[in-house]
């Protein structure tokens, strides 16, 4: 009769519950460990009768080899899930390794083809000129150059090629207007879009211009790129001629009618003129400014003077006077006085004249002769001296007087002094002097009073 220990047997029962928990929790990280079936009544710890005998037997320290649940135990077959020969590690299973991202090749841009011109036009923001004036007008070139078709990939140097307007040049010609362009053709260089350039020109206005609007005609040369891309382009050539407007307006014009100046060297005496408004429009609030710019000539301490005239009608003669100073080195020649008239046009605009220019001829020195010269002189007596004193200009005097002196210790003068009274230009006056000789006669000596 065969004997089973029981306590074997249940250990023996708890030992494959323990393996079968261990099965279940490997086969949730996808390795399977076989568990082997036992007898119920089988006992591995028995010789005679092992029940065990043909399981594969794990050493402490190995790992069971794994293999499917469905597959018997023991099949030569089964291949290990690790690529090893039947061996389990405790490594954890290694992740797929990515391969690093590989950069994206840049595309070839396309050529861009860039197409466009400068847009050129011309202004004269001060256009008003007037009758006689000579002045310098300034013309306004500006570009506002386009590009056609164009988008976000245009390149910015490609739209300056074709939108700069090269080497310009400008000229300026009277058109139908009444003036005189003095000034040549102007260069300015290079013209970028959105850019705007000045050229100057000098002009004569005619004195007898009509007021109204006249036309002046602008001329515009230049060069351009109208098409540039990557290996060519195409350069062009471009004049423009455009009309701006100048506008004439009445004003007043002047002339100096007469000078009239009472100067002699070393002395002050007034300057009196006399102006004439020639143009066609009745004037307000004239003044006259006279200046003089020679040092020899002053006219107060800062050498000018201003005369207020007040209304002006055209036609009418105003006449002003000032004062001046000749320096007692001045030569007798002519000096010049500017003149300019500062008024209210019938517009409300306040205008001055163009410079008028006067001139001041200083009197020369004034001189007397004298002839007729008689004498009663004897030895020993007394007697007179009589002659006749001329003015010889230039100008008249007032209460002249002649000096006698001698020249002998011999006479004795009775009468030094001898009034002659006013004598304009070219007057004559006797003189008479008593004097006492005393040894032979010695001519009388008659001159001007000092």
């Amino acid at each position: 009769m065969e004997v089973v220990d029981v306590a074997a047997v249940s250990r023996r029962r708890r030992w494959l519950a323990f393996l079968a928990a261990v099965a279940v929790v490997v086969g949730a990280v996808g390795v399977v460990v076989d568990v082997p079936t036992v007898a119920a009544t089988g006992d591995c710890s028995d010789e005679e009768s092992d029940p065990c005998a043909d399981e594969p037997t794990t050493e402490p320290g190995e790992t069971e080899t794994a293999r499917p649940t469905d597959q018997p135990a023991g099949d030569p077959t089964e291949e290990p899930t690790d690529g090893q020969s039947g061996a389990e590690t405790d490594e954890p299973p290694q992740e797929p390794t990515e391969e690093p991202p590989q950069p994206t090749p840049t595309p070839t841009p396309e050529p861009v083809t860039v197409e466009g011109e400068p847009d050129v036009d011309v202004f004269l923001p001060d256009n008003t000129v007037a009758p006689g004036e000579e002045r310098r007008l300034v013309v306004q070139i500006a570009n506002g150059g386009t590009v056609d078709g164009e988008g976000l990939d245009t390149p910015p140097d490609g739209r300056s090629a074709v939108t700069t307007a090269r080497d310009v040049s400008v000229e300026l010609a009277d058109g139908d207007a009444p003036v005189t362009v003095d000034t040549a053709e102007t260069a300015l260089g290079d013209l970028p879009s959105g850019s705007v350039a000045e050229a100057g020109f000098d002009v004569r206005v005619d004195e007898d211009a009509d007021p109204g609007v006249y036309d002046l005609d602008v001329t515009v040369e230049y060069g351009y790129t109208e098409e540039i891309s990557d290996d060519d382009s195409d350069r062009e050539t471009e004049e423009d001629t455009f009309e701006v407007a100048l506008v004439v307006t009445e004003r007043g014009r002047f002339v100096i009618d007469s000078v009239d100046a009472d100067l002699q060297a070393g002395e002050t005496g007034p300057v009196e003129i006399e102006l004439e408004n020639v143009g066609e429009e009745d004037l307000r609030d004239a003044t006259v400014t006279v200046r003089s710019p020679n040092d020899d000539l002053r006219l107060g301490e800062d050498g000018e003077a201003v005369r207020a005239v007040g209304d002006w009608d055209d036609g009418d003669d105003e006449e002003i006077a000032v004062d001046a100073t000749l320096s007692a080195e001045a030569a007798e020649q002519a000096y010049p006085l500017e003149l300019t008239v500062s008024y209210t046009d019938g517009d409300g605009d306040r205008r001055t004249s163009e410079v008028l220019v006067a001139s001041v001829v200083p009197d020369g020195e004034q001189s007397f002769s004298v002839s007729d010269v008689t004498s009663t002189l004897a030895v020993g007596e007394e007697g007179r001296v009589d002659g006749v004193v001329e003015n010889d200009g230039p100008r008249d005097v007032e209460t002249a007087a002649i000096r006698v002196t001698d020249t002998d210790d011999n006479v004795e003068l009775r009468e030094s002094v001898v009034v002659l009274g006013d004598l304009e230009e070219d007057d004559e006056a006797d003189f008479s002097s008593r004097s006492r000789f005393r040894t032979p006669p010695s001519p009388a000596s008659v001159g001007s009073p000092s």
